[in-house]
């Protein structure tokens, strides 16, 4: 009993840590959103993105490093010395984004923004600090300590730009809101942390951990530019106030998505796990994970077709609402972007990561390509169809991949994939021809939607997937770990 309740404040710690990096982003955007101008928005978003792009190319995964941590030298030891490479990488970012300031501001001809963009090296420099012992817990799975620090800081974060939005009415607020983040967070890892924060060095410690983090970079900068370059391309290029309402738009309509792919990830990861590939396969525990992305991606672009434009009007405020045809894009987008996660459960658990890599490039690229046909052509509409286009000739790849890779159903797979963009389409053609009033709109969109739905669960029932009978094989499962787990750990 004791037991039970422990592992439920844990899965609770956890899973208010992941959250609220979501969740309180948003809040800030909304708030950022509701009291200042749109141009003064976008100029925060690039305080946010060029920051954003110098955590994630220089992320050698020190914080992985600290959970895993080493055998080559007493504990106290190791952690002096991931303290001191992270005092070097936090010391040549400085100087880096010190450096490119003027760049910056002269790029997003923001030049009122020059000193806010040099403060971004003092944060990187700050974030330095960091005690790296607070992972020290994880790995007995303590998860509070992560989870005050994580879930306090993005707290004081939001308030500290809210108050500060309110009373200076400009971009301040984003850098100083930043700032005061990283006091707090550094100041809390201090006091939660189990050892004292110091620096040492031990040669193979160091070694160990550079060889470790090295291979991470290339997963960095493809990271950095999924989540950054179309908001970097977009404000040099349109300028702050088309990019405020980008970011929220998507914003919007990629939060639902990141919280539910996380976690259903977590879900389906054990049992094939368990499962092993080829009863993941006999069993249709792949073609259920098919059918689960499918089902929520169309939902999420079901919700965005027909309310998504009106619902941001009344959260940001009506200068942030897109136009109808920019939501039925992104809408489209979103479902895509459901599908090209088909290969991450069954790669991770299967040892397949380099799949999981190509596929990660193949989408950023599919980015970069949209940014170059808005570098010849800057207008926003056809930046953001070039950039559907892009993702869907990506996800065709890899449903293809992923049928060979995983034996998943061909049909039943290219079924879901067609009628899921195909039903999204049709619904944005018939949205631009016909001037229907919203509550009309929202009754046809979901009555398509709903029978959309049920011809994806009859198509599953034809497959062979017998829904009660994969719910008792995934808790036997759980009793009778499959012998490829251990390859998978071996190769995670």
């Amino acid at each position: 009993m004791a037991r039970t309740i422990v592992n439920r404040l844990a899965s609770a710690a956890l899973l208010f840590s992941t959250l609220s990096e979501m969740i309180f982003p948003f809040l800030r955007t909304v708030v950022l959103a509701r009291l200042l101008p749109p141009d003064q928005v976008g100029i925060g978003v690039t305080l946010s993105v060029v920051y954003g792009i110098a955590e994630q190319v220089s992320d050698i995964g020190l914080t992985f490093s600290a959970i895993r941590s080493s055998e080559l030298a007493p504990q106290g030891t190791v952690y002096a010395t991931l303290h001191s490479i992270q005092m070097l990488r936090g010391l040549l970012l400085g100087l880096l984004l010190l450096a490119a300031a003027p760049i910056f501001a002269y790029s997003f001809s923001t030049p009122e923004a020059l000193w806010a963009y040099a403060m971004l090296g003092l944060c990187m420099l700050m974030r330095a600090l960091y005690n790296l012992s607070i992972k020290e817990a994880i790995r007995s799975y303590a998860y509070w300590r992560e989870a005050v620090v994580v879930g306090g800081a993005q707290l004081v974060w939001t308030v500290a730009t809210a108050v500060f939005a309110w009373w200076l009415e400009d971009f301040r607020a984003a850098i100083y809101g930043i700032l005061i983040n990283i006091v707090f967070f550094v100041l809390l890892s201090h006091l939660f942390s189990v050892r004292r924060w110091r620096l040492g060095w031990d040669k193979p410690v160091a070694a160990e951990a550079l060889a470790y983090g090295r291979p991470l970079v290339k997963s960095g900068m493809g990271n950095a530019v999924l989540q950054f370059a179309d908001r970097f391309a977009v404000g040099t290029l349109l300028g702050m106030a088309p990019l405020a309402i980008y970011n929220i738009t998507m914003l919007t309509a990629m939060l639902p998505r990141n919280v539910v792919i996380r976690l259903f990830v977590t879900l389906y990861m054990p049992p094939m796990v368990n499962f092993g590939r080829e009863r993941s396969k006999t069993e249709h525990l792949n073609d259920s994970w098919t059918l689960c992305l499918a089902v929520l991606g169309f939902g999420c672009g079901i919700g965005l077709i027909s309310i998504g434009a009106p619902v941001i009007g009344l959260t940001f405020g009506m200068a942030y609402q897109p136009e109808t045809f920019v939501m039925n894009l992104i809408a489209i987008f979103i479902c895509a972007r459901f599908f090209d996660q088909l290969p991450i459960p069954p790669g991770l658990s299967f040892g397949e990561t380099k799949f999981i890599f190509h596929g990660t490039v193949a989408i950023a690229l599919a980015v970069v390509g949209a940014i170059a046909v808005m570098y010849f052509d800057p207008d926003f509409e056809h930046f953001l169809i070039a950039l559907v286009v892009g993702e869907i000739l990506v996800v065709v790849w890899i449903v293809r991949r992923s049928i060979q890779m995983f034996g998943l159903a061909p049909i039943f797979t290219w079924f879901l994939l067609v009628l899921s963009i195909g039903v999204l389409v049709l619904l944005a053609v018939i949205r631009e021809l016909f001037d229907w009033n919203l509550t009309l709109w929202i009754a046809v969109s979901w009555a398509v939607g709903l029978a959309t739905i049920a011809l994806m669960l009859l198509a599953a029932l034809r497959t062979g997937l017998n829904f009660r009978t994969l719910i008792v094989s995934i808790k036997d499962a759980k009793k009778k770990p499959a012998i490829e787990a251990p390859e998978v750990a071996a190769h995670g």
